[in-house]
Order: structure tokens, then sequence, then C-alpha cells
């Protein structure tokens, strides 16, 4: 406590607000009381695991608020139940108390402030670490792990794909002219008869390039939902079985997994959003529980299809351990910086991301909860917004986008904040925003969770 008054009293950041991160309730308690003791008793606001939503969102604006001139507060004092989906980015100085367990938990605490959208440079996190304890080991970790990408190019040869796949282990790359090139004129040719919806069509379409490739497994993701090209879950489950057995048929050991997608996977949509959030799971500076499932899922059907791990319960463990070990991040930073990506990318992510010029939140129409988002119509506001091309030619702005999606349940007031749009200009965020909002459909009461897997196919 010493040391944290230390940085309180301190002339340089005298006017600066402070976050306090402990893992206990307990020492969330003595910090408040010995903080108040020290002539701060109005201006301390506190989180923890006890709150509800309304609770946390009351504490958060306390301490947005002017505490120099105004009733707002200097500290928040906070457990990790403040770690994760909270933006306190209007705070630059950060201290952890103690340290969790688990390197990702303490990112995800420096994600609240060091983020997409922080303009204060630097952020300022002080971590109060006993060397020779679990905290300075959990520490050391941290500073070992690594942390549109400019430069990134996907269109490589069949030399230079087999090269890095034998020196890195994976590649994104997109088709080319030597495999699978009727797939192009075949898709025109149902697009002008009007058969793209065609399962025997889109069979052959998403498997030609595939099997053309030599695979010996695949793994599908088949959605269903609002967002996906298959609206209902009898539509999505047959296109599945219809791909499992033509590739099986062809010789791939192929399994596919239909997921739901009433909802965006994640809180956002464009192109350098998506990679930010992407990032922070990545790297553990906040965790998306959908993506981090349907990943760790997926990847775990792909391991066993492989014969690397009995089952695929077992291959999933595999991969949480990849994303945790930081294992995962290392190796796409390797592979972004093979295919003409910043070589420090995983470290300066944030800063080689562009940001768009016009930020505005979507308030909400109504009061209620989320019960339904059409998800296609989210899709079409990015592209209006310059995130997807309306037609062949069109540049892309990857800045635009929109950020802190609200999933379905989640319980609004009028005015609250729907979602964040990124756009290019005000003409266009205003667009933009009556399109979110007209997107999303409130009740009075919160629908039914629908499960993130509806069903696996083999």
């Amino acid at each position: 406590f010493q040391k944290l008054m230390e940085l309180v009293n301190d002339r340089e950041y005298a006017l600066e607000k402070l976050i306090v991160f402990t893992e206990f309730r307990d020492t969330a308690e003595f910090l408040r009381k010995r903080l108040e003791a020290n002539g701060w008793a109005s201006r301390i606001a506190q989180i923890d695991g006890s709150m509800d939503y309304r609770s946390r969102e009351a504490a958060v604006e306390q301490f947005r608020g002017d505490h120099v001139h105004g009733g707002g507060a200097r500290f928040l004092v906070a457990t990790d139940a403040a770690g994760e989906g909270i933006n306190l980015q209007f705070c630059w100085l950060t201290v952890n108390y103690d340290l969790p367990w688990n390197p990702a938990r303490l990112e995800q605490r420096m994600g609240r402030t060091h983020r997409y959208g922080q303009t204060h440079n630097p952020v300022m996190i002080v971590n109060l670490v006993a060397s020779e304890t679990r905290e300075g080991r959990v520490f050391s970790v941290l500073l070992d792990k690594l942390e549109a990408i400019p430069g990134f190019r996907t269109g490589l040869s069949e030399e230079q794909l087999r090269r890095q796949i034998a020196d890195i282990g994976c590649a994104i790359v997109s088709a080319s002219a030597q495999i699978a090139p009727a797939d192009r004129r075949l898709y025109a040719v149902r697009d002008v008869t009007g058969t793209v919806e065609s399962i025997d069509l889109i069979t052959a379409s998403i498997l030609s390039k595939k099997l053309a490739a030599g695979l010996e497994a695949l793994v599908l993701d088949v959605k269903c939902g609002s967002g996906a090209f298959m609206k209902t879950f009898d539509d999505a489950e047959a296109l599945a079985r219809a791909l499992v057995g033509t590739a099986q048929g062809a010789g791939c050991m192929t399994s596919a997994l239909i997921t739901d997608m009433s909802q965006p996977l994640i809180a956002a949509a464009g192109n350098a959003l998506e990679i930010i959030e992407v990032m922070e799971v990545l790297t553990g500076a906040s965790v998306s529980g959908r993506l981090w499932d349907i990943t760790v899922a997926l990847g775990g059907e792909a391991l066993a299809l492989a014969g690397l791990v009995p089952d695929a319960k077992a291959g999933a463990g595999r991969i949480e351990q990849a994303l945790e070990s930081g294992a995962a991040a290392e190796n796409f930073g390797r592979m972004i910086a093979a295919q003409g990506g910043p070589a420090d990318f995983i470290d300066r992510w944030p800063d080689r991301l562009p940001a768009a010029t016009v930020i505005a939140p979507v308030p909400c129409p109504s009061q209620g909860y989320v019960s339904a988002i059409n998800g296609e119509a989210l899709g079409l506001t990015v592209v209006a917004l310059g995130g997807g091309r309306q037609r062949e030619g069109d540049r892309i702005n990857p800045s635009a986008g929109l950020s802190e999606l609200a999933g379905l349940g989640t319980e609004f007031r009028r005015g609250d904040p729907l979602a964040m749009v990124h756009a290019s200009s005000e003409a266009a965020a205003a667009q933009a925003i009556a399109a979110v909002q007209a997107a999303y459909q409130l009740a009075e009461i919160a629908p039914a969770e629908v499960p993130l897997i509806l069903k696996r196919i083999t």
C-alpha cells in the first residue's frame, strides 16, 4: 500500500484518474477503506463480482465524471469483474495491486485502457510485484509473451506455400488460377441462372478448391441464422451433410459443425475492427467467449481428424493450451512476417491498424432486451460504409465498420449505445446509425439462449 500511495501522491499524476485492480474482494475493500482514510472518501468507485450490470455501469459513470471540479471519482478499485468487456480508455493509469495466476487475465486488465481508441500515449501500467513469488513468475511470463495488416499478401505460389508450411506450419492464401480455375466461371453461371442457392452447386464450389489441393482432412463451419447464407437449421444441416458426404466420398476425412449466426460471432464487423478483436483474443488482451469457443471446437476437430489427438475433446484442450501459452500468437506473427506483413505485428498491432475519422454511438431507440438481430443487415451496413465492395473495382476502407455490437439478451434503456459506428464522414455515420437501429429488435423479456454449436456432422 505504501508503494501505491507513492504513486497517488506523485505530483506528476496528481490530477490523473487511477484504476487499481486486485484479485480479491477483501483486498478491494481494504484498499477502499485505506484510500478513504487518506482523504479520498468521496472520490472512489468500486466494481466487484457481487454487482449487477446496472451497478457496474453506474460505477463506470462515477469514475468517468470530473473528479477535479465535479463529483466524479479519481479511483476505481476493482476485481477482475472489471477486467473484461468494460471500456475504461478515458483513463491511462492502471495499478495491478496483485497479479492473477493466468497471464491472459492480467492482459484483460490492461486491455481496459490499452486498447483501440486510447488517445493518451503512453498508457502506464504499474505492477506491484514481489520477486520470487507467484506474481513475479506470472509477470515474467507476460513480458516474454508476444503482444487490415499493412503489406500482408495472400497470393503465394505453390512453391512459396509449400516452403512456408514446412517452415512455419500455417499460411492464409487466396485461390490461384492453377487450383480449380473453372470455379469462378461456374459461379457466374449460377448467378445468371438463379441457382446460387443450389446445395449441389454450393457443395461443388466449396469442395472443388479443397479437394484439388489434395487435403487429407477438412473441418467445415456451416452457419445458420440471420447473418448466414443458410437462414434455417434444416437448410444448414442439408448443406453440411452434402459437404461431408461428398468430401468423404472423395477420400478426404471430413466433419462439420453447424453453428449459430443469429447474432455476430464477435462484437465487431469490418476489416480492421475484426482484426482488433481477433488480436485481443490471440494475445490475451481480452477474451470473446463465442470466438474462443468456436476456435477451440473447430481446431479440436481438425487435430482429431489429422490423428494428432485421440478425439476432438483432447484436440480442444491442445488448442486452448496453444492460445493460453502464447504459442498461437507467436506462430501467427511469424506467418504475418513471412507473407509480407510487419515483423513486429504481434507486439505493435494497435499501431499498425487504421482508425476511422468519425466514431459515433448508435443510441438505442427504446427500452428492453435485444430479442433479434438482422446480421445480414449489419453486414450490408458495413459494405455501405466502405468496408466491402458494392461493385467490382471499389476500394475498401479498412477502418470502416461497427464495434461494441450488443448481443442477444442484452438489456438496454432508451439512448444506451447499441454499437459504435466507424465512418469516414458524419453523413455516412448518420446513415449507418439508422441502419443499425433498424437491424435490432427489442422486447420486454430476454430471449432464450441459443447454443453456439448446434450439431456435429460426420
